[in-house]
């Protein structure tokens, strides 16, 4: 497998940005509309998403956690506060 394949596994979006609530925190991580989220912490695409996500939120809440968005074609990597 080469460097390529592996990025393009490892960068597909499972989620994008369509509403962002104007003053929020999540406006303030700097998410945008348009943004598609490859990773959510250690979330990635895959079976039973929304469990994961949820599950990631609640053991990383009052903390910031990694989010990489595609944006653009590039790959952008945010910290959001849960």
């Amino acid at each position: 497998m080469s460097v390529m394949d592996v990025d393009a596994t490892v960068s597909i979006p499972f989620s994008l940005v369509d509403e962002i609530a104007e003053d929020s925190p999540t406006a303030e991580d700097g998410l945008q509309l348009g943004d598609q989220i490859v990773n959510f912490g250690n979330v990635e695409s895959g079976d039973n998403l929304l469990p994961k996500l949820a599950s990631e939120a609640k053991s990383n809440q009052g903390h910031g956690i990694s989010v990489v968005v595609l944006r653009q074609a590039a790959l952008v990597n945010l910290i959001v506060n849960t």
